[in-house]
Formats: C-alpha cells, structure tokens, sequence
C-alpha cells in the first residue's frame, strides 16, 4: 500500500498538477487494521493529510465490533501522528438499529475536537426514517430527541413538512476561493439546489451564474449573470402545472416528471417542469399556477 500510494495515486496526480492535495481516509481501528495494507508509520507522509473514519456502528452486532469510545481515540491517534493534518471525522448511519446510534457517533466525532465532520454518504442519509428508529428509552428526556427532531418544518411560509430521512442536514466541502464552485457542472448543482431548495415550491436547474429568487405570492424571478444565451428549467409541484411570463404573458405549460429510482427522488414525488430561455445579464418574472 505505500508503493501503491506514492506512485500510483500521489504520484501520479501530482505528475498532472503539481497543486493537487491528495487526502487519505483511514477506517476507524479494528483487528485486521495492518492487514489491509495501512502503514501508519508511512503513508502519512507520503499524502498531503489524512481523514478519520469514526463509524462505529453497533459494537456488538456489527462484523467488526468496533467500541463507541474508539470513534473519540481515533481521532486523537491520528492528531498525534499528523499534528495539524487530520482534516475530520467520517460517520456512515449503517448498522445503527436506533436514531440515536448514529447520532452518539457524530457527538464523539466531534467530542474529540475533529475539524470538521463528514456524513457518508448523501444516498444513505436520505433514506427514509422509520418508526422502529425511535428508541424505547425516548421517554426519558435524553440528550438525543427523537421526537423533536421529527416535528414538521416551516422553511418557507408555506405549509409545514414532517422530515422523511434519516438526516436533515447534508455538508459540502466549500473552496477556500468560493468562484470554484462556479466550475461545478450543471449535474452536481442541480443536487444542491434540490437540497436547500427542498421545502420552496419552486426550484431551478442549469448551469451556474442563474439565480433564483423567491417571493410569497406564488411568483419568483430567475436571473443570469452569464455572457450567453442559457436554457433555465423551473421546477414546482404538481399543484401548479403552468407559469406565466409576467412581463410578456407568455404561458409556458409543465411537463411531468416522474421521480427517480435513488431515496431523495422516490420520497420528492412527481414533479412539473418548465423550460425557458434566458439571454446573457436578463432576468423574468414568472406567476406559478
């Protein structure tokens, strides 16, 4: 693994641009650590830091019987060895039978003073919740709240939402230069809009530089800030199925979207979906219906 490391990763990516950072994550400590290739005496050094694995899952049931507490000592471990390097912790929701499991891993994460903390993976942390994750001992005004954090949620004015996955938040590594997430395509933004723009009844899709903005009388404006022409689609619920052009009546009709295969889609229902066309540094004014 430390030949593999250093020329054909690092190496290698280095070799097509001298800039890269290339982070190694390491899994949290368990019997067969050594034997699966991770030098910790080496590799280190080779990358330009290192991340924290602090899944521990369940300690009994689960194949590697990882202790709760080693989600904390494994990020201190790792500090020592790279002091300043270790970027965070990563936690997985699997082979957590409660709610409460894969919260206490996010606590000890960051108990143990991590820079920042990692929920793995986007899929697996919108899937849907289930009763069965609510622990018996609920009743009794523990640290973790169960109950609380399945209340419905305003965001926008509108109606209320009760949460449907495991997780109500999602994190995204930001550049220090924040014009790079300019360079994200069109694809990966889309994700992101759906995410924060979740509980409006309106969302967009397109590449970046096209903003959105939301008013609560059932119009929005999308604007551009490119130097081209760019074709925008909005998005809405299937209550709406048609938005105007305010400044021109133009009426465009929605054409249904069935949801996808994945967890977040199959949980986001059908939705309607509207195609325009912005000219470059323009905006419309739109009335959904």
């Amino acid at each position: 693994m430390t030949d593999a490391a250093k020329n054909l990763i690092v190496g290698l990516a280095k070799a097509v641009n001298p800039k890269v950072k290339v982070i190694v994550k390491y899994p949290n400590w368990y019997e067969h650590f050594a034997g699966m290739g991770f030098n910790l005496e080496t590799e280190p050094k080779i990358f330009d830091g290192i991340y924290t694995g602090t899944e521990t899952r369940d300690a009994i049931m689960s194949a590697q019987h990882l202790q709760p507490y080693l989600g904390y000592n494994i990020v201190r471990y790792y500090e020592n060895i790279v002091p300043g390097r270790n970027g965070g912790g990563w936690v997985d929701p699997f082979a957590s039978n409660y709610s409460d499991r894969y919260t206490e891993q996010l606590w000890i994460t960051l108990f143990a003073k991590a820079k920042e903390q990692t929920l793995f993976y986007f899929r697996s942390i919108t899937r849907p919740s289930v009763a069965t994750g609510r622990a018996a001992w609920q009743e009794q005004h523990t640290s973790f709240d169960y109950d609380e954090m399945m209340q419905p949620r305003n965001y926008n004015g509108g109606a209320s939402t009760k949460p449907t996955t495991i997780a109500r938040v999602a994190g995204y590594t930001i550049p220090d230069n924040f014009s790079d997430l300019y360079n994200l395509p069109a694809e990966a933004l889309n994700k992101i809009r759906q995410v924060l723009c979740g509980n409006l009844n309106i969302q967009i899709e397109g590449p970046s530089k096209i903003s959105l903005y939301v008013y609560d009388n059932n119009t929005f404006i999308v604007k551009s800030f490119l130097d081209t022409e760019t074709i925008v689609k909005a998005i809405t619920p299937q209550a709406f199925n048609t938005i105007i052009d305010i400044n021109t009546n133009e009426l465009i009709k929605g054409e249904l979207r069935k949801p996808g295969f994945s967890y977040v889609e199959k949980n986001l229902g059908a939705k309607n979906v509207y195609t325009f066309t912005l000219k470059p540094h323009s905006f419309k004014v739109f009335k959904m219906q």
